[in-house]
């Protein structure tokens, strides 16, 4: 189950795009987070992050 991001959750937003995406998108994620009402995250069964998402409107 998803709920919304706090801003406590972005090092590990950080950490987990890093090690999956492979490239540093600090900046883009951290403005994302700012801007974005639909920033979610999904808690793993271990308590750590297991996945993030985010969703805009461009109009």
């Amino acid at each position: 189950m998803s709920r919304p991001a706090e801003p406590t959750d972005l090092p590990a937003i950080l950490a987990l795009d890093a090690e999956v995406f492979g490239a540093p998108r600090g900046t883009l994620l951290t403005r994302l987070q700012t801007v974005s009402a639909r920033f979610r995250v999904v808690d793993g069964p271990d308590g750590g992050l297991a996945g993030f998402a985010a969703a805009c409107s461009a109009r």
